[in-house]
């Protein structure tokens, strides 16, 4: 039997079981999908084994470049299994970028989770999405007029001979019902402790923002979708830096990473996400970040924001003793809501350095995003870049 199968093919073999062809044959694909996705979550998950063995042990004090959009989102984009069961408990599935097999996927799940990945200026990233374009007939989605701010910063529509800017691009936006759009061109390289492995303290961050959008605020946000957004801040003269064990001005990328559905509370509206603690006791979620991770003892709460405090301090080359301080020095100065119409620029202002002031010490912060979701902002290391320069009567090699 062995030798029959092996002869005949799954494809064929399947074909038999069936009065008609077609049904054999459609199976055999889906079974063929179904291994290759199996196959890549088993090596995401041995890496993931790696790097819990590698942050348990000795942290790499060299890093690796690789491409934002092109190495460490195109690996997880192709998580079909990880994204299909990430959030079923809230019927979310994975968004595919084929469209046959990402329709049949949809009939399985109510919604998908949609990843968009925006390049912005210093200008466009401290500012929020106009609040009076969020009403009235044909009023669009909040984050489809963020993409309009980031892609025409300077003039109200329409756009009939707009030049866009180079310090805004839309590295990838996933619409509902289109074809995604993508600018590889503009994609960012970052410098990732421990190569491959290290992918996956971002991927530590990107599930458990997941995760938690799914549980808390996409119930009772009504939506029918969940959108994860990243955004970068341009930063073409390196005003951005932080200050790591090797390096006092090591030139860094902030990032800010935030959902569509967690909404955050505020005096003015009706959010729950509370991100700093008041007089009462209550705790918000930068008090949580600002907790110490040693404690002496098994930590019972908070496990997923402390993940994600490690693994962005892996990223950023901080060591595990700096990791488990406390308070400010792990999100910055507390600020408790910010004026209507701004955004909370702390994470900004601590990594704008001069040559004689070091860079940011702060790890990560939750914040208020442009549409007034839940964020958060962490540091990545840019890559150092060498270039060498040959005279004319120098000898090829």
């Amino acid at each position: 039997v062995g030798d029959w199968m092996q002869n005949q093919g799954i494809s064929e073999i399947l074909k038999s079981l069936y009065k008609e062809k077609s049904e054999g044959k459609e199976l055999a694909k889906t079974l063929i999908f179904w291994s290759k996705d199996a196959q890549i979550l088993a090596l995401y998950i041995q890496q993931r084994m790696d790097f819990i063995a590698q942050i348990s042990s000795e942290w790499p004090r060299w890093s690796e470049p690789a491409y934002l959009l092109k190495n460490l989102m195109r690996s997880f984009l192709s998580q079909k299994h990880l994204l299909n069961f990430i959030a079923a408990s809230e019927n979310l599935g994975a968004h595919l970028f084929h469209e046959k097999r990402h329709l049949k996927n949809l009939t399985q799940y109510g919604g998908d989770i949609r990843f968009h990945i925006f390049l912005v200026s210093e200008k466009v990233w401290r500012k929020p999405v106009d609040p009076r374009k969020r009403n009235g007939p044909g009023a669009e989605s909040l984050l489809e007029q963020r993409k309009q701010d980031i892609q025409f910063p300077y003039k109200p529509p329409p756009w009939p001979n707009e030049v866009r800017s180079p310090h805004h691009a839309v590295l990838l936006y996933t619409p509902g019902n289109s074809q995604a759009e993508s600018s590889v061109e503009e994609d960012i390289l970052l410098a990732v402790p421990g190569g491959v492995v290290g992918y996956q303290a971002f991927y530590v961050i990107l599930e458990n923002i997941i995760r938690n959008a799914a549980k808390h605020g996409f119930p009772r946000a009504g939506a029918d979708h969940l959108d994860i957004v990243i955004e970068i801040l341009y930063d073409p003269s390196q005003k951005i830096n932080i200050k790591t064990d090797n390096d006092p001005q090591a030139p860094a990328w902030l990032i800010r990473i935030y959902d569509n559905v967690s909404i955050v509370k505020k005096r003015y509206n009706d959010g729950e996400v509370l991100l700093w603690g008041g007089k009462n006791g209550t705790r918000g979620i930068n008090d949580r970040l600002g907790t110490s991770v040693i404690q002496g003892g098994v930590k019972k709460e908070d496990w997923g924001l402390a993940e994600m405090k490690i693994a962005a301090g892996y990223l950023q080359g901080r060591s595990i003793e700096y990791i488990g301080k406390v308070d400010d020095s792990i999100t910055g100065k507390k600020i408790l809501e910010t004026p209507k119409g701004e955004l909370d620029d702390e994470m900004l202002l601590l990594a704008e350095s001069d040559d004689k002031e070091p860079g940011s010490s702060a790890i990560i912060r939750a914040v208020a995003s442009p549409i007034e979701t839940l964020g958060y902002e962490f540091y990545m290391l840019q890559p150092q870049t060498v270039g060498i320069v040959l005279t004319k009567d120098h000898d090829p090699l």
